[in-house]
């Protein structure tokens, strides 16, 4: 009576059992590694995305503060902010900022000195490029262009296909 009574406490889990639940775990891992893999793409897209606002916030601060600069100096000398020729430098965090028609000049005393942080990109004149080596930089960027004449407005575009 006893034996009989050990048998049925050492029941286990049978081999179609266990192969039902691989077969589930296979299809789960299916559908949600897919979901998983296409994470790193929209990082290195949202990140080329938030430069690209983060350089038009920097370029309409500057172009703000030596505005106001010039509002608040009223003998404004030629070299300024509105003024027809429109250049010179303002200063934003304690580094000076080359201005070019009222805005940030596309170059390292430009629109650089006017960003805080670069991390993860590389600069070359007014285009930043991301610094990963999986991709393809130039399909991964952000090209900043000033403004070509007084009063024209600069811009800056992402390029998101490679990244």
């Amino acid at each position: 009576m006893m034996r009989r009574f050990m048998k049925n406490l050492q029941r286990g889990f049978t081999l179609i059992e266990l192969v039902i639940v691989i077969i589930i775990l296979g299809i789960l891992a299916t559908i949600i590694l897919p979901r998983f893999g296409s994470l790193d793409v929209k990082a290195r897209v949202a990140t080329v995305n938030a430069l690209s606002g983060s350089i038009l916030a920097a370029m309409t601060i500057a172009h703000a503060q030596c505005v106001a600069e010039v509002q608040a100096n009223t003998s404004a000398v030629s070299g300024q902010c509105f003024s027809s020729l429109a250049s010179g430098t303002t200063t934003m965090d304690g580094s000076p900022v080359t201005i070019v028609n009222g805005y940030p000049a596309a170059t390292a005393q430009g629109i650089q000195a006017a960003l805080s942080s670069l991390t993860g990109f590389s600069v070359t004149g007014g285009t930043f490029k991301r610094a990963d080596a999986s991709i393809d930089p130039s399909n991964c960027a952000v090209t900043y262009s000033g403004a070509a004449t007084a009063g024209a407005v600069p811009t800056a575009s992402a390029v998101t296909t490679g990244c």
